[in-house]
């Protein structure tokens, strides 16, 4: 799954993100990205699998996007 985000800040300026993705019950069920970035655009590709690295089932799950006082949410589907 290709997920794009917006980092927030100047042009100089560099934030910790974090990208959580949740179940339908509010667990977290995979941490995929903790890491300082630069303001601007970026993407990555997560694998489709949980925190122990095992597929996950088909379903909507949320994404939430940590940087800052930013937070940020979208729900997603997953499909096999």
């Amino acid at each position: 799954m290709l997920i794009r985000y917006l980092a927030p800040g100047g042009d100089l300026e560099s934030k910790r993100v974090k990208i959580n993705l949740y179940n339908a019950q509010g667990r977290t069920v995979a941490e995929i990205l903790d890491r300082v970035v630069s303001a601007g655009q970026h993407q990555l590709t997560w694998n489709g699998k949980d925190k122990n690295w095992a597929e996950l089932s088909p379903g909507i799950y949320t994404v939430v996007l940590r940087a800052g006082s930013l937070t940020a949410a979208s729900r997603v589907s997953l499909f096999k």
